[in-house]
């Protein structure tokens, strides 16, 4: 009960009719039930959220209220406290279930309070249908997984344009910025570890002719199919080939040294050259060229295209290293 404390002394004698007007006018639902489980008292918002009239409920037990499967719960509950003094939900807001007296189950929050009147125990429950909290609650999670998706697909699509836009769209290799990209990368590496790395700058002999001869849907043909040859059976998984323009291809080769590099030149040219392709006389003239130190990417580049260029003029089908070019 309220102490004297608490109300003007002028106002004590109206104490009970002001605790009414509270009851009656609290924003919450107030249910009170005795020791045995048993609803002695509500008020008129307890009887709207949960739909029943007051001969309906005064006198019924309180698991009434509650959803089937909590009801054995409850009463255990009940139980054990009143046996041990130990309970989990009294003087603090918990969020539980309810039933309505339609059969909807919904969501209320409440705080539990237990009263002492003359060696009875009276339990206060004030109560809050929060169904609109969490439907808002539920909704904003929902909004937030889409998000989450739609942000996840977002940044698919940025990684699947940012692929896209270092592919050359012919043949699906490294296009010409992407390529020289990697030949900076094994540069930095060289920088770091002193490991050297080779390139092999591919031009197909006579491709202009293959093109006005056959025409430009033949041309694209031999470019594709050329493509795939280097990428599945000659080049390393940790090479990287890309088109550098035109019917012009470069590879990095981490790793390799001027031999190496002489090596696998040679046994790319000499698989082009013999397959049995769908082109008259298809071959190619590779130049080589190795990083031993560090130098400007355009150089090295530049001493491969020179290699492949010499290689051109003394007859096609060639392979040559820059480095030989220097010695004659």
């Amino acid at each position: 009960m309220i102490h004297e404390q608490y109300i003007l002394p002028a106002y004590q004698h109206l104490l009970d009719d002001l605790l009414a007007a509270v009851f009656k006018t609290v924003g919450e639902a107030i249910v009170v039930a005795n020791e045995a489980g048993e609803l002695i008292m509500f008020n008129n918002h307890a009887l709207e959220i949960w739909g029943y009239t007051s001969e309906d409920l005064l006198g019924q037990p309180l698991s009434r209220l509650m959803p089937e499967r909590h009801r054995q719960a409850h009463a255990d509950g009940m139980q054990h406290y009143i046996e041990t003094g130990e309970h989990k939900v009294l003087d603090r807001r918990v969020e539980l279930e309810a039933l309505h007296s339609s059969g909807r189950v919904f969501p209320i929050q409440l705080y539990i309070a237990e009263t002492r009147i003359e060696g009875h125990r009276f339990f206060t429950a004030a109560v809050r249908d929060i169904s609109e909290v969490v439907e808002a609650q539920n909704k904003l999670e929902q909004a937030q997984q889409e998000l989450q998706e739609a942000n996840k697909l977002i940044k698919a699509r940025n990684e699947e344009l940012k692929r896209e836009v270092r592919l050359d769209s012919l043949t699906r290799t490294l296009n010409h910025v992407a390529i020289k990209e990697q030949v900076r990368k094994e540069m930095d590496r060289l920088s770091r570890s002193n490991r050297p790395f080779s390139i092999l700058f591919i031009d197909i002999d006579d491709f202009k002719k293959l093109n006005d001869d056959l025409g430009h849907l033949q041309g694209d043909s031999c470019l594709r199919d050329i493509t795939q040859l280097i990428s599945d059976s000659i080049i390393r998984k940790i090479d990287t080939l890309g088109r550098y323009g035109g019917e012009e291809f470069l590879v990095v080769m981490p790793g390799i040294d001027e031999q190496g590099a002489v090596v696998a030149g040679e046994r790319l040219r000499r698989a082009i050259e013999s397959k049995d392709w769908p082109y008259p006389s298809l071959s190619v003239t590779i130049g080589a060229a190795t990083a031993g130190e560090v130098m400007p990417v355009d150089t090295l580049i530049d001493h491969a295209d020179q290699a492949m260029y010499y290689g051109k003029q003394h007859g096609k089908n060639q392979l040559h290293h820059w480095s030989t070019l220097q010695e004659s």
